[in-house]
C-alpha cells in the first residue's frame, strides 16, 4: 500500500477513535454535582465508580473556579487494531480499508491489518487575572492554540498565523472542552468494570488529596444499555483490563491527577447508508492517558498575548454591498425634492 494512502487511512481511523471516546462535555450526570470538601471529606464516597465519575467529568470552567489560577497538561495515546468477524469469511483480512477506512468489510478484497495510532497532548491554563491559555495538539500534524486575553480570542490551527477577534457565542467554552480532557469519556466506557480501592491520603502541590487506586473487578461485567444520545455502543463493549489511579482535591473535590490505561473490544459503529455491513464487526481499542495539575495559584505565570496576529479576513458582500449603496442614493434622491 502506498505510505500515503497507509497516513490518510491510519489519520481516518484515529478520527474515528476520537469520536468513539473523544472530548467530554459536562452535563447532568457528569457537572458539578459533587460539591467541593462536603462529599468529599472523609473520602469513602469516591469508592462509588458515579461519584468518581461526576469528579472527572466537571466541565473546565467549573474547575477553574475551584483551583484558581492554574496550569493543567494531559497526554492521550490510542492504539485501535481491527479484529476478524466470524461472518467475514476465511478470505477477508482484519483491517481498515486505505481509501475509505470508516466503511465496513465487503467482498474479499485486501484490507490493511496494522493498528492505527493517535497521540494528543493538550494544555489548559488561566492565570489571575482570568486569562485562558489553550492548546490541543496531535502526532498526526493537527492542532489548535487559543489565547483568551481581555475581550479578544487569539486563535491558531497548526502552522498558521494567530487570528485576533471577538469570540462569538459559546466558542470559548467549546474550545475549553477541546483543551481539557479529564479522561471522563474513557472511565465511561469501561464504568461497568470498575474497581475503585479505598482511598489513601495524600497530597499535591501542597494540597490534600484523596489517591484512589483503579482497577479491573473480578468476573465478567454484565452487559448494560445505554440510551444517551450516541453512547448506546458502550452497551457492547468488553472490557478486558483496567490499571491506574486518580487523586482528588479533599477541599474543593477537583480532579487533580489521573493515570489510566484501558483495553476493550467495541462495535466499529454502523455502515452509512447504503454500504453493505457484517454483524458483530468489532475493534480492540487500547489507551493511556494522563492528566496532572503542574502548578497552581502565584506559580502560574501570566498568559502572553501573542506577539505576532493577523485580523480575521474580509469576506466579499458585493450584494449587500450594493443594496447599501442603492440605499443611501434613494435616501439623497429624496432629501434634495421640494
Amino acid at each position: 500500500m502506498p505510505q500515503r494512502q497507509r497516513r490518510n487511512s491510519t489519520w481516518a481511523c484515529a478520527l474515528a477513535l476520537t469520536a468513539l471516546c473523544g472530548c467530554h462535555r459536562g452535563g447532568p450526570a457528569s457537572a458539578s454535582n459533587v460539591a467541593p470538601g462536603s462529599l468529599l471529606s472523609d473520602g469513602r464516597s469516591l469508592t462509588r465508580s458515579e461519584v468518581l465519575l461526576q469528579v472527572v467529568g466537571v466541565p473546565h470552567s467549573e474547575v477553574a473556579s475551584r483551583l484558581g489560577p492554574h496550569r493543567i497538561e494531559s497526554l492521550t495515546r490510542y492504539t485501535v487494531t481491527p479484529l476478524s468477524s466470524p461472518k467475514a469469511g476465511p478470505d477477508v483480512t482484519a483491517g481498515f480499508r486505505a481509501e475509505s477506512p470508516v466503511q465496513p468489510y465487503e467482498s474479499g478484497a485486501g484490507w490493511e491489518s496494522a493498528p492505527a495510532t493517535l497521540e494528543e497532548q493538550r494544555l489548559v491554563e488561566q492565570d489571575e487575572r482570568g486569562g485562558l491559555h489553550l492548546s490541543n495538539q496531535n502526532d498526526h500534524g493537527y492542532g489548535m492554540e487559543a489565547v483568551v486575553e481581555g475581550q479578544h480570542l487569539y486563535m491558531r490551527l497548526a502552522h498558521a498565523p494567530f487570528v485576533r477577534r471577538l469570540p462569538e457565542g459559546d466558542e470559548v467554552e467549546r474550545l475549553r472542552a477541546v483543551a481539557y480532557e479529564s479522561g471522563a469519556s474513557l472511565l465511561e466506557t469501561v464504568a461497568s468494570s470498575l474497581y475503585l480501592s479505598p482511598p489513601s491520603e495524600t497530597t499535591r502541590l501542597g494540597r490534600p488529596a484523596w489517591a484512589v487506586a483503579l482497577s479491573r473487578q473480578d468476573g465478567v461485567a454484565p452487559r448494560r444499555a445505554v440510551d444517551a444520545p450516541g453512547k448506546a455502543w458502550r452497551g457492547s463493549v468488553i472490557v478486558e483490563a483496567i490499571d491506574g489511579q486518580a487523586v482528588v482535591d479533599r477541599q474543593r473535590g477537583t480532579l487533580l491527577e489521573l493515570k489510566l490505561s484501558v483495553r476493550f473490544q467495541a462495535p466499529r459503529g454502523p455502515a452509512p447508508p447504503g454500504t453493505p455491513s457484517v454483524e458483530g464487526e468489532r475493534v480492540q481499542v487500547e489507551a493511556q492517558h494522563e492528566l496532572r495539575v503542574v502548578a497552581l495559584g502565584n506559580k502560574v505565570e501570566a498568559i502572553k498575548v501573542p506577539s505576532e496576529w493577523v485580523d480575521p479576513p474580509m469576506r466579499p458582500r458585493p450584494t449587500l454591498e450594493k443594496q447599501e449603496l442603492l440605499n443611501g442614493l434613494q435616501g439623497s434622491v429624496g432629501a434634495g425634492r421640494p
